[in-house]
């Protein structure tokens, strides 16, 4: 009988010990880790950080380690930790060996370069919280966006590799996301901290107490909207004022400056933890732990480190997952045609090697093709449960490769298209549980996912359509449950989609054009941003369009239903149809080319347009209904319905909020050029904005006249909208006085 294990090397590898005391030895990679003192079958396991890895400033100072060691031992992992730093070393059941220093940052960790002497198989990597810390920000906030863009992490990652290449080693790197930051509760605090808070108090002035909230939020909404900062200041102020009186005393206002900080800070930290999600797509070696996501700022005394060993144990569990997963389990690779995922024969140890090792069910599988034939691999009733770290679908030849999956599965991450094409078709109301989905990882690469059949549910932690090539998802059916972030377009090359024909849609974040491009199409079914995990800057259950520099990103809306915390729109939002739930953020276009009932507020800022398409149609007008606040600093155009014909004396209600109007908003008003002798004029009556049909008088003529010369957008004088009022507008404005008009000056 053919036996799996025979088709490779075993030189290297990890002892596991079962529940029943029998040792199996399973080969823990293709090419074997280098020799090291440690018993046969033992990895060596080196935990290089800060204080955060160190245990600071408990004693003893043992941070996850101790909790981890314990996991992985209780599940038969043979490991030695190693390093110069060690925790009762005499007891080996207990090494707590490390290389976790005090105050270090990445740029320190890189230089010690520890991995050199100890040679480990695995490490386990958490870097950059000093980095953040000792930033001065009391002048500019440039050099804590300097700690995001030159990422000395990925130079320590690639010293790593190099060091490990130049002797033909192999060494498997877990990196993790870093914590949040906050405000100390007890004496001291960071110099990012202490000088952000210098940073918000001169931006805020010498402010005559109590502080209204007008003026609080105008001063730094005019501030952060430079930097493309969105907090929500209304929330801020609110959490802040405690005594129930009117404003912010003295105190409270230096506890919302605290938490502003937070925000921005924690802003940053989490662009910072977005790139070192992308070490694990871009190096294969690299595995993404998101450790510092299991703790918050209540965790903390100094607004920095786990107060209690409780707290240091919560990161445990994240190491033990993304580390188990690895270390019990071999590659699978596909060398069948079409057929099914149970067949042994249709899988290999290596690329193109011979079949016969059986279907994975732990570790990683790779469905992949170089030829013009198209494969579909089914996983079906006869699949075994999967366990696995990572699934990818690639075609690199000129067929296709598409995973057809019935049956139930947990992978820590899919990857569809990694540099080729690969598709996922998920339905027959199977479950798969996956952390991280990637549609589309390299340029040039493309990837999709659809999801279809009343009880498929596909349990997630992120999903990223067009990571850096094109990525689309379909969802005609089921449940897609988020936990955390949807993102369309990631990366500047990165193009995604989605499109939502039935079933429901559920996450803590959605962006639609981060970097990239991303379109969302709704035609049906429900989608819901909500507030599932903390997020860093305090900003779940917001759906973004286009918030980050360079995005590009729209949100077509022709049915279903529509519910969000926040909707941050700095791209293109077109309404057709549906029901929205949300506080609405315009930023960028939000066009109607319906009936919008917005149960929730809108505010729009100066570079937000309201666009009212097909109005002034006597059938079916295009309007806007608030049920909360509607506010406006940018201009609201009103373009006629192809067809309309509008008659004198008839009155369109565009808009209306239940908590009014501002009677100055038809200024912002743009009204289209009516035919023959028509002319429309908008009016606040309460709490609508009605566009009313009227004849055109002297004084419009005359105000057109006057503004001869001004060029820009959404100008009121220019009739013709061609971006400047000239003598063009004046006779066009002038043709349509009624017929005998004499106009003196």
């Amino acid at each position: 009988m053919f036996h799996a294990l025979h088709a490779v090397r075993t030189v290297g590898r990890v002892k596991v010990r079962c529940a029943s005391g029998f040792i199996l030895w399973l080969a823990l990679a293709m090419a074997p880790f280098t020799a090291s003192a440690a018993p046969p079958g033992t990895i060596r396991v080196m935990a290089i950080g800060d204080s955060l890895t160190n245990g600071y400033p408990l004693t003893p100072a043992i941070s996850y380690r101790k909790k981890l060691g314990e996991s992985l031992t209780a599940a038969g992992i043979s490991f030695d930790y190693v390093g110069g730093r060690d925790e009762n070393p005499a007891d080996p059941e207990h090494d707590l060996a490390h290389e976790g220093n005090i105050g270090a940052k990445v740029e320190s960790m890189m230089g010690g370069a520890a991995w050199q002497q100890y040679r480990p198989n695995i490490i386990l990597l958490m870097g950059g919280t000093n980095d953040f810390r000792e930033v001065e920000a009391s002048g500019s906030f440039s050099r804590i966006r300097d700690v995001v863009d030159i990422f000395v992490l990925a130079d320590m990652i690639a010293k790593i590799n190099a060091d490990y290449q130049s002797d033909g080693g192999k060494v498997e790197i877990f990196v993790s996301s870093i914590p949040p930051m906050g405000y100390a509760t007890v004496d001291g605090s960071s110099r990012l901290t202490a000088t952000m808070l210098e940073r918000l108090r001169a931006i805020l002035g010498n402010p005559a107490y109590p502080v209204q909230e007008t003026s609080f939020t105008a001063t730094f909404n005019r501030f952060l909207s430079r930097i493309g900062l969105t907090p929500d200041l209304h929330d801020i102020f609110q959490r802040a004022d405690t005594d129930g009186a009117a404003g912010l005393s003295e105190a409270e206002t230096e506890q919302a400056l605290k938490w502003l900080g937070e925000y921005i800070i924690n802003k940053y930290i989490g662009d910072y933890n977005n790139k070192i999600r992308t070490l694990a797509v871009t190096h294969r070696n690299v595995h993404f732990v998101d450790a510092g996501a299991a703790l918050t700022l209540a965790d903390f005394n100094d607004g920095t480190h786990p107060a209690t060993q409780a707290a240091y144990d919560k990161m445990a569990p994240a190491w033990f997952a993304a580390l188990s997963a690895f270390v019990n389990s071999l590659p699978r690779y596909w060398v069948g045609e079409t057929g099914d995922w149970a067949d042994q024969y249709n899988w290999a140890f290596a690329p193109d090697g011979v079949g016969g090792a059986g279907q994975p069910v732990r570790g990683d599988a790779y469905l992949r093709q170089h030829d013009a034939l198209d494969r579909i691999v089914t996983r079906s009733a006869g699949a075994s449960e999967l366990f696995m770290s990572r699934l990818e679908i690639d075609a690199l030849g000129s067929g296709t490769m598409t995973l057809r999956s019935r049956q139930a599965m947990s992978v820590l991450l899919i990857v569809a298209g990694a540099a080729g094409q690969g598709h996922v078709d998920h339905h027959a109301g199977s479950t798969i549980t996956v952390p991280n989905i990637v549609l589309g990882s390299e340029p040039g690469s493309s990837g999709s996912y659809r999801l279809a059949d009343a009880g498929s549910l596909l349990k997630s932690g992120n999903v990223e359509a067009g990571f850096a090539g094109a990525g689309s998802f379909v969802q005609e059916g089921g449940t897609n449950d988020l936990l955390r972030q949807l993102i369309l377009g990631f990366a500047t090359s990165g193009t995604g989609s989605y499109r939502l024909e039935d079933g429901t849609l559920s996450a803590n974040q959605e962006f639609i054009g981060l970097h990239g491009k991303g379109h969302f199409v709704q035609n049906g079914g429900v989608n819901r941003v909500e507030y599932k995990s903390y997020t860093a800057g305090n900003v779940s259950g917001t759906l973004s369009i286009a918030s980050e520099p360079g995005g590009q990103g729209t949100y077509s809306m022709l049915g279903g239903t529509l519910e969000a915390v926040r909707i941050a729109n700095f791209g293109t939002f077109d309404f057709r149809g549906g029901t929205v739930r949300a506080q609405f953020q315009n930023d960028g276009e939000l066009r109607l080319h319906g009936s919008l009932a917005l149960t929730g507020s809108l505010a729009q800022a100066a570079g937000g347009r309201l666009y009212i398409e097909d109005a002034l149609a006597g059938w079916s007008t295009a309007a806007l209904h608030v049920t909360e606040t509607a506010s406006f600093a940018g201009p609201i155009i009103v373009n006629l319905a192809a067809g309309a014909a509008p008659q004198l004396g008839q009155a369109f209600e565009i808009l209306t909020a239940t908590a009014g109007l501002d009677e100055e908003l038809p200024s912002m008003v743009r009204l289209p050029l009516l035919p023959g002798k028509l002319m429309a004029r908008a009016a606040v009556a309460g709490n609508a904005l009605a566009v009313r049909i009227d004849t055109v008088r002297c004084e419009d003529v005359e105000l057109v006249r006057q503004s001869v010369g001004q060029a820009g957008a959404f100008l009121p004088a220019d009739v013709n909208r061609d971006g400047i009022v000239n003598v063009r507008d004046v006779a066009a404005i002038a043709k349509k006085l009624p017929t005998g008009t004499v106009c003196g000056r």
